[in-house]
Formats: structure tokens, sequence, C-alpha cells
């Protein structure tokens, strides 16, 4: 896990940090309510607004677990929401797979406590001086929150953690309002979980615009006039409650509208690198993704039965990575994937060595994938998808960074914590 050395430190003088994440909020959908009044509050308290280095991919959990470390993916463990285990069938990545303190583990040793509500990958909830109700990988409310007597009231409350699919995947107007009441209630929450308690950080997450957008895209605007509103709402009670407190807002993705989809899994079993043996590769692959965004090559380091030594892993990788950036889909004739990055130029940590080979980058239109689909290319089952240069920080005082990770280490020196072990001058 994390290193032993975090050490106690002398008691510091008190400060408050409040960060709101704002999944699938491009910075140009910020720019847009700060401009036409949707986000007043915001509008009057943000100093600074940056766009930020994308993380790839661009998956909540990858980002989230960036900024909640302050560290870039080889050191904090976490590539991808899904990862291959031994027998290369894919699992879904937990808190239990972060290998680096966050930032309320850091202000737990201060003496400082933390409100975190809704973060991608804090399922299961871990111990946290103060309070947690975990996001996205939540089985259920009552097996989200530390500790485990703050789920009777959300669950009194009506809280959720995410969206109902079924609703999402009915008409629009219900949707619309159903996204409303789900961060009316997140709010509400929030709310309570701050109130009366002696907090020095709360880290919030809203993902509701985010479900919206990857169905409905062309509607979004409309939603997210009344969605920013109930947002900027409470930050407007928040900043009169709590005067002083530093405020930082961030995303690390927007949306963009996607009508084909590319299954890379697909394309490498019809190319011969990924041998299928029902539903997951065999050893005979030499190559995999589990996701559609990354590729790993089958090497002795990562998996038991590899059967790629060190000395086949570069060239292998070059060719996949040079097919895979030229391929083009047979209907539109367009390129499906934007770039191709080797792992050295996205990763750099002691997990360095485990970390997927390739990183592909979807093109303007196209949603990367790893179904079984009969042919590699077909029409897109979301309407929209995540776009990773769209991310932004943003934040009350300057100098909030130009990355996630460095998102984090502001959050730590505002808090006056200890972070000489982080590291921020690589991809992050």
């Amino acid at each position: 896990m994390w290193p032993a050395r975090l050490a106690s430190f002398v008691p510091r003088p008190r400060r408050r940090v409040a960060v709101l994440v704002l999944e699938g909020v491009g910075i140009d959908d910020l720019r847009t309510a700060l401009r036409e009044g949707h986000a007043p509050v915001l509008a009057g308290a943000l100093r600074e607004l940056n766009p930020i280095r994308p993380t790839y991919p661009a998956q909540s959990i990858v980002e989230q677990a960036t900024f909640m470390t302050a560290s870039n993916p080889a050191r904090h463990g976490v590539f991808s929401l899904l990862r291959p285990d031994a027998n290369y069938r894919p699992r879904l990545v937990t808190a239990r797979d972060l290998q680096m303190p966050t930032l309320w583990d850091r202000a737990a040793i201060d003496g400082v406590q933390s409100v975190v509500v809704n973060l991608a990958g804090t399922a299961p909830p871990r111990r946290i001086s103060g309070w947690l109700v975990a996001g996205l990988g939540a089985a259920d409310v009552a097996n989200a929150c530390h500790p485990r007597s703050i789920a009777a009231q959300l669950l009194s409350d009506g809280y959720r953690i995410d969206v109902d699919p079924e609703v999402a995947r009915g008409d629009r107007e219900p949707f619309v309002q159903h996204v409303l009441e789900v961060a009316e209630r997140r709010v509400a929450a929030m709310e309570r979980l701050i109130a009366g308690r002696t907090w020095g950080l709360a880290v919030l997450a809203f993902t509701e615009l985010d479900r919206f957008g990857h169905r409905w895209p062309d509607h979004l605007p409309l939603v997210a006039e009344a969605w920013f509103r109930i947002v900027d709402a409470f930050v407007g009670r928040l900043l009169e409650r709590y005067r002083g407190v530093h405020l930082m807002v961030l995303s690390g993705h927007g949306l963009t509208p996607v009508s084909r989809q590319l299954s890379v899994r697909r394309w490498l079993e019809a190319e011969g690198y990924l041998q299928a043996g029902g539903d997951a590769p065999t050893p005979a692959s030499v190559a995999l993704t589990v996701d559609g965004s990354l590729v790993y090559l089958n090497a002795r380091r990562i998996f038991p039965a590899g059967r790629l030594d060190q000395g086949t892993i570069a060239p292998l990788a070059q060719e996949i990575a040079g097919r895979l950036a030229q391929l083009r889909d047979p209907e539109t004739g367009a390129r499906a994937i934007a770039a191709v990055l080797h792992r050295r130029d996205v990763y750099d940590g002691p997990y360095y060595r485990v970390a997927p080979h390739l990183v592909c980058v979807p093109a303007q239109g196209y949603m990367l994938v790893s179904s079984r689909a009969p042919e590699p290319f077909g029409p897109s089952v979301l309407a929209a998808a995540h776009r990773a240069e769209d991310g932004f920080v943003a934040s009350t005082r300057p100098a909030a960074g130009r990355s996630l990770a460095e998102a984090g280490t502001s959050v730590l020196r505002w808090l006056e914590l200890h972070a000489d072990d982080i590291e921020t001058a690589r991809p992050g």
C-alpha cells in the first residue's frame, strides 16, 4: 500500500477546502454557464479557470484516482475501470486497488476530518477520519458509507448513488426530471453531512449531467442550465456558511457526440493477436484489451501464463500501435483512433512495468469498446462519449494546477499538509 514513512505532524492552523467534481462538464460548458448567468455564485467567486492536460483513458475512476492521490496512474495503480486478472478476465477495479494515500488519508494524519461524497473508485468504503459516501462501484447506499450509521438518513432522504438505468432507457422528459431530482437529493445529502461538523476537506462529486449527456447530448444545454442553478445555489450556501473556505471546481472530461464504435478486442481477434477461449483470451494470445482503450501485451511480467519476454515486447507494441493508428472505418473511411500512445508517453511510477502497453485515444465521433461484436466497426451504443481534452480546474485562489495531479497537490498545499512523496512532473 502507501509508504509507511508518512509521519505525524505538528498541528497547523485549520483551513477549509471544498472541491466540487463536475463529471461530464467540459471547460466550454462551464464558461457558458458563467457567461450566461446560470451560475452567478461561481462566476463571482472563481478567480482562475484553466484547461488541464488530459488523463487517458478519459474514465472517471482514473481521473479521480489521479486527483485524490495527486499522482500518476503508475503510482496510484488505477489504469481503467476494468483490469485483466491473472486469467485474462476483466474485473472491476475497487478502492482496494488504490496504491497511494488519498488527500483525506493525509489530512487525517494532521487531525483534519473530511467529507467525501460520490467519487468513483471509493467502494468498498475504507475507514476515514470523517464521513464517506462511495460513488461508482458501490452496490447500494447501505454498503457505500463510512461510518455505516449515516446510511439510514441517506436512505430516508431518497439519496441515490447514481441515476436509475431504467429511467435512463426511457423517454427524455422523465429522464430530465429524474436527473434533476437526483442532483437535488445529492445536494441535500452533502449539506446534511457537512453541517455542524468540524471538517477541513470536502470532496463532492456530481455525476448527473454526465449520465444525461451520454444519452441525449443534443438536449444537454437546456438540462445543464437547470442543473447548474442547483449546484450554484449549493455553492452559495456553502460559501455563506463557511467564510474563507477555498473552493476548487474540476472535471476530467467533457462529452462529445459519437455515432460509431470500434471494438478493439474484435480487431485484435480478427488479426490473430488475441486467441479467444469462450469469453476470455487464452494464454496463446499475444495482446488483449478489457475496455477498448488499453492494450496489454501478454508479458510474463504481468501475467503468470504470459508468453512474451522483454525482448519481444517493444517490436510487437510498435507493430500493433502502427496498425491501430492507421485503421479506417470501412463505412465512413475515417480513422477511428486519433492516437496510440505507448506507456512510456503516459505513465511514470513504480507500477509502470505492469501498466498497459498501449493507450488508444478515440477520434472524433468514435467510441472504443471491448465487445465481442461480429465485426470490429458498428453503430455506437451511446450518443456521446467522454472527451479528455475538455477537462479543467477552477478555483477561488490562483495556482490550482494544470493537471488533475497538480490540482490534488494544490489541495494539500492549501491545507498545509505533507506532500513530498507525490509526483506531478510527468503526465498526470
